[in-house]
């Protein structure tokens, strides 16, 4: 019912994993851990393998091991499929003898792919050979592999639901501290091109504070040019303009002026919400302020 891949990424030290299938939140088939690995367990899945296989890597045991260990405390292997993939070991996968076919999977140098329910076979082979060659950064490439496992046909009902997450740390790193990328689409016609579209605004958002953090340093032109960098990735967001607006303004701009000005007549509010982040980042507002009134 699933096509998912786990990938690491060696240089940065992040790993991660995508999935997609014709059902209903189908993300929740991945399990990710900062300075750990990934675990994949799909088809008629046991969701606390998840959970156990990080456990497991965690205390140093190989993703073969950890395969052999679930597979051999489980009552009805032959209905499964696991993959898992930690930092440094070769990645490892099982699958169950009565998956619905075609199910397969395929294990590459940093990532592992297994599918099952496919309209055509070849499918892990499409995953693995596109993650390995794609350039850009760990979450482009598990984006390609679901592309490619797409293109292959897929899961013969259709598409549904997907989900990425990627993380990045050391192992004991807090969940909220980690996370790269955490998304899920729930239930959507063409959840992969939600899922992208999603992603590439989540680059957008992971510079939300930037300007502001530059404001803090006293770089007023870093601050607008961070502004407007998240603008140009960003559009039509309220936010992201206050943001530019207060750059702008902290260096004297009218332009400034004008789009804090256009948010406070919309509401009194914005101007409670520009107080509140300058509090955050020590940003001085009163000459702001002052123009304001």
């Amino acid at each position: 019912m699933t096509y998912s891949i786990l990938g690491r990424d060696p240089f940065t030290g992040e790993v991660g994993g995508a999935v997609q299938s014709a059902w209903f939140s189908s993300g929740a088939v991945l399990w990710v851990e900062a300075g750990v690995g990934a675990v994949a367990s799909q088809a008629i899945g046991e969701r606390a393998f998840g959970h156990l296989g990080l456990e497991m890597m965690a205390a140093g045991t190989p993703p073969v091991r950890v395969l052999a260990a679930l597979v051999a405390g489980d009552d009805s292997p032959t209905v499964r499929q696991i993959g898992a993939l930690d930092l440094a070991s070769p990645p490892s996968a099982f699958t169950g003898s009565d998956c619905v076919p075609e199910a397969d999977h395929l294990v590459g140098l940093d990532c592992v792919a297994q599918a099952n329910m496919m309209a055509n076979p070849g499918v892990p082979q499409a995953m693995v050979a596109t993650f390995e060659t794609a350039r850009g950064d760990l979450q482009s490439r598990l984006l390609a592999a679901l592309d490619a496992a797409q293109a292959m046909g897929g899961d013969f009902r259709g598409m549904q639901s997907a989900g990425l997450v990627v993380r990045t740390g050391s192992r004991g790193t807090p969940p909220w501290a980690s996370a790269v990328v955490n998304l899920r689409v729930e239930d959507h016609a063409e959840p992969l091109a939600e899922l992208r579209r999603l992603s590439d605004l989540t680059r957008g958002y992971r510079q939300a504070n930037v300007s502001l953090e530059r404001l803090a340093a006293g770089d007023t032109a870093g601050a607008i040019e961070a502004a407007r960098a998240l603008g140009s990735a960003v559009t039509n967001d309220s936010n992201v303009s206050m943001r530019l607006g207060l750059a702008l303004a902290a260096a004297g701009e009218d332009e400034g002026i004008a789009i804090l000005t256009g948010l406070v007549s919309q509401s009194p509010k914005w101007l409670s919400y520009v107080k509140a982040v300058c509090l955050r980042y020590a940003i001085d507002t009163e000459p702001i302020l002052k123009r304001l009134a």
